[in-house]
């Protein structure tokens, strides 16, 4: 993954798009649901959403414009990959840890 496009700020945290590699798309989220969990997929990079733009100002959390939602592995062994609240998701015991990103991935 790489940061691509204009740096924007929201509310004093920097935002970029996040491009894959391989597919030379970008990771998306809508935060239909607030606090809940959220679909994350790939999608075009030409899109003006905010929806596609992620900060990781916040230390170990990527997280997108105006709502309590970061980046996020399933608690459980899959692999699958959500948005959602950090706050919302201790009240269902998943551990922060599912929350936290650290190093690069190639």
């Amino acid at each position: 993954m790489d940061w691509i496009g204009t740096v924007e700020d929201y509310g004093g945290e920097r935002y970029q798009k996040l491009r894959n590699r391989h597919s030379g798309e970008c990771l998306m989220s809508d935060s239909e649901s607030g606090g809940g969990r959220n679909a994350v997929w790939q999608s075009n990079c030409n899109q003006t959403t905010t929806n596609l733009r992620w900060s990781f100002d916040g230390g170990n959390e990527l997280s997108f414009p105006y709502v309590d939602n970061s980046l996020r592995v399933a608690a459980s062994s899959s692999d699958a990959v959500y948005c959602s609240s950090p706050t919302w998701d201790a009240a269902d015991d998943i551990p922060y840890l599912t929350h936290v990103w650290r190093g690069s991935h190639t």
